[in-house]
């Protein structure tokens, strides 16, 4: 990791002039998957003349190179290995320090979209909220929050056969460490990023029956270790994330037209009546009944 020396570079919202900056909307394009947009950009260091906002989440990963972040009213100085989060429709922009440049990763998520089937309405619009005027955007690089953003970066970029799964899996663990900002951020009794192995697996292989043992195995922890620090990292037990995990790729197959049964054999659930518990449980209702209503539609 490079030294955390920052150098301030100055922002100049315009020359001669102390009023607030321009504030743009821009929607950002997501693709046919309607998911996420990955992007490898780099900063120049013209003066900041403008802001601008979007309906994403944004994730940035400085690479190289050092810059000025404003989000909001807050102004951050970044180096590389920084993570920034940027909630949705809020105002930011960057320079670089230098004309050599800075590069970032820039990742955009619609958390509607990538946590549909798999977190209540609710859960979804608290999310949203998350950042503001109160929030810190710029997440502590060693800390667990940080540490889950890249491996998001790292599935949208290479984009493995279960890439959507992984996706949704990290966007969840995300979410669940950053509801513990602004305030103490709870440490489980494993260090940040022992718990990636099993993050990795469960995404890649959330239709096989995983075992405690096997993912603790492979954390390198003892089971009773690996529980408890699952639940204090993410805000739910293994199993009920690998529960989240199928949910979401069942609602993808009804979706795309599969029968209820054909759905949850290729979720891995062991059967149509688990299935169809773990379904009620979630949605409220019978998949058909879903079906019937609002949820067999694909959102706009």
């Amino acid at each position: 990791m490079p030294g955390r020396a920052r150098t301030r570079a100055p922002i100049r919202p315009s020359k001669g002039r102390n009023r607030p900056l321009a504030s743009r909307y821009e929607p950002w394009r997501l693709g046919a998957e309607r998911l996420c947009a990955l992007s490898d950009h780099r900063l120049g260091d013209e003066p900041i003349l403008d802001v601008h906002r979007h309906d994403e989440v944004e994730l940035g990963l400085c690479q190289e190179g050092a810059a000025t972040f404003l989000v909001g009213g807050k102004t951050y100085q970044c180096v590389p290995g920084d993570v920034l989060v940027i909630g949705p429709r809020e105002d930011h922009r960057a320079r670089a320090h230098d004309p050599a440049g800075s590069r970032w990763w820039f990742l955009h998520l619609d958390l509607p979209g990538l946590l549909d089937g798999i977190a209540d309405p609710e859960g979804v619009a608290a999310a949203a909220g998350l950042c503001g005027a109160g929030f810190p955007n710029r997440l502590e690089p060693e800390g667990r929050a940080a540490q889950v953003a890249r491996l998001l970066v790292v599935a949208a970029r290479d984009r493995s056969p279960a890439w959507r799964s992984e996706l949704r899996g990290l966007t969840l663990a995300l979410l669940a460490q950053l509801r513990r900002l602004p305030g103490e951020l709870a440490v489980g009794t494993a260090p940040p990023g022992r718990l990636d192995p099993a993050l990795r697996r469960m995404a890649a292989h959330f239709r096989s029956s995983l075992s405690i043992p096997q993912l603790a195995r492979a954390c390198g922890l003892g089971e009773t270790t690996f529980r408890r620090a699952f639940a204090a990292g993410f805000g739910h037990g293994p199993k009920e994330h690998l529960i989240r995990l199928r949910l979401a790729h069942a609602v993808t197959r009804l979706r795309a037209g599969d029968a209820v049964e054909a759905a949850a054999q290729d979720a891995g659930f062991a059967s149509a009546r688990v299935f169809h518990r773990a379904f009620r449980a979630r949605h409220g209702c019978a998949p058909r009944a879903w079906l019937e209503g609002s949820g067999g539609a694909t959102p706009a």
